[in-house]
């Protein structure tokens, strides 16, 4: 079934699991090289659990690098000159501008001033928030095929090098790419600037550039379902993949690991996310974010700094970060949660930092809570279902056809 194999994230196993056999992991996953941080992180929170003397603190051993800059990524060294040079005698704005200012500096700009400054600079303006999609697709179009020289001059993966080509064609909308560490990218599906309803979709755990091509099915799905139901309204999807998310098991276990029970992954999130939004939105239009798994405590912490957004979406989620609606901001919130999720069973997990609060599908949350009839366990990007459905008229504004829960619990039964 469509959507199923697209959708990586985590389960109740991320934490029921992890919680339970933490203690036990924690001496193989130093040995491994498993991140320090998180390894210390684990030690520290059980040793106050079970009451052991000796407990140093968790951040002791943290790396020194903000993972958090907000900065647009760079991976190449053409954006050298950028900040001494002009255009049309006019100085290119700080890559650290806010999306209002890069968005007025190109408006000031003719197309083939613009078009002169991705030629120049592909690597900044490619992940640039404010600048026009069409000059961030062009750029990054140059940047992947810059990666698929490299990976061929070096040696690298024949599966990568064809993803990345197919990526560069001239039909695929990137709006975000950077194939440093695990790799992040972001995928326009529709026409952005024509768009009055977009869709954001942040995703789970263990997704990265590999899997990529599997996380943008949900987009595409939601994106084509919003075209047969409303042909006439103009809408865009975007897949985002705009932060590092928790790493899987080692061993090549298919699970994540103990990374997904901190929220350290999700801060990335909560400080790239919001300049992100404020690049594709000037205000005047509907947008909605979605959250699925994992990416709903991404969301949850994005949504505390504000987000240039309507709607929130949380899908499957092990917890927001927050104790009710009210704490994420002025947003119309939304949840939905599968009766046969097994994510439903870790509610309410927040010790010593591990888990993320109580679910937002929970009736005294105060999220608005619909129907996911035809979501398959964990996975609710599945063609013709109830669920994709309630996604599709949320995102189109289509909110008195959404079909809603009623009474009380996690889910509708």
């Amino acid at each position: 079934m469509h959507g199923i194999r697209a959708q990586r994230g985590q389960t109740s196993a991320e934490y029921l699991g992890v919680v339970v056999v933490v203690a036990a992991l924690i001496a193989g996953l130093t040995a491994t090289g498993f991140p320090a941080r998180v390894a210390t992180s684990l030690t520290g929170a059980v040793c106050r659990i079970v009451s052991l003397g000796g407990c140093g603190p968790p951040e002791a051993a943290a790396e020194t690098s903000d993972p958090t800059s907000s900065a647009a990524p760079t991976f190449g060294t053409s954006g050298q000159d950028w900040d001494t040079d002009s255009s049309n005698g006019i100085d290119l704005p700080p890559t650290n501008s806010t999306p209002e200012e890069v968005r007025a500096f190109f408006e000031a700009l003719d197309p083939d001033a613009q078009t002169a400054l991705v030629v120049k600079y592909p690597d900044i303006i490619g992940n640039l928030d404010g600048a026009p999609p069409e000059a961030r697709y062009a750029a990054n179009r140059i940047n992947i095929m810059r990666e698929v020289e490299r990976l061929e001059r070096d040696g690298g993966s024949a599966e990568r090098i064809a993803q990345l080509r197919e990526m560069a064609s001239e039909h695929r909308q990137i709006i975000l790419f950077d194939p440093s560490g695990d790799g992040r990218a972001a995928e326009v599906f529709g026409d952005l600037d024509a768009a009055e309803h977009i869709a954001v979709l942040v995703p789970g755990a263990t997704n990265t550039l590999d899997t990529f091509d599997g996380f943008n099915d949900s987009a595409e799905l939601l994106q084509n379902t919003m075209s047969e139901l409303w042909p006439d309204r103009p809408t865009a999807t975007i897949a985002w993949l705009g932060y590092d998310t928790p790493d899987s098991l080692p061993f090549g276990i298919p699970f994540p690991g103990p990374e997904a029970i901190f929220d350290e992954s999700a801060e990335e999130a909560a400080a790239t996310l919001p300049p992100f939004l404020g690049g594709i939105n000037d205000g005047s239009r509907h947008v909605t974010v979605i959250g699925h798994s994992y990416g709903s405590v991404a969301l949850g912490l994005a949504a505390r700094e504000g987000l240039a957004a309507d709607d929130i979406v949380f899908l499957g989620s092990p917890g927001v970060r927050a104790r009710n609606a009210g704490e994420l901001g002025e947003y119309n919130v939304w949840a939905g949660l599968n009766p046969k999720d097994p994510i439903r069973f870790v509610d309410t997990i927040s010790v010593f930092g591990l888990g993320h609060g109580p679910q937002p599908a929970h009736a005294e949350f105060g999220a608005r809570r619909f129907r996911t009839d035809g979501a398959v366990g964990h996975a609710y990007y599945i063609r013709d279902s109830e669920a994709v459905y309630n996604l599709a008229r949320i995102i189109a504004g289509a909110y008195d056809e959404a079909s809603l829960c009623s009474g009380g619990g996690d889910a509708c039964d």
